[in-house]
């Protein structure tokens, strides 16, 4: 085995340790990447976040206070829901939206 080739393979384990290092000790703390997903492809117009264990609707941007906070709460949902509610799902449109709510109360 060449000299080039040995540093190419020490090279690609260092690598692939330092991604293996990073992706454990971001499991083990419990962090996850929350992003906020779009349910209907447009620009977000409402974002429905986890707030105080119920599904909310805010304003993009305006995070601290909902517009209107549900009566579903989070705890009841599926898990992959909750996920999404962790990071915010943005909707377009008031029609969108209360199809939304509609589908997560039911």
């Amino acid at each position: 085995m060449t000299l080039r080739t040995k540093g190419f393979l020490v090279g690609g384990l260092a690598f692939c340790a330092m991604f293996s290092a990073g992706a454990a000790v971001g499991s083990v703390r419990g962090e996850q990447a929350a992003q906020v997903v779009s349910y209907d492809g447009a620009e977000a117009e409402y974002i429905l976040r986890d707030y105080g264990g119920y599904v909310s609707v805010f304003e993009p941007g305006l995070d601290s206070m909902p517009l209107q906070v549900t009566a579903i709460e989070v705890s009841a949902l599926r898990q992959t829901d909750r996920d999404m509610l962790r990071g915010g799902v943005s909707v377009g449109s008031r029609e969108q939206l209360l199809l939304l709510l509609e589908d997560l109360g039911s």
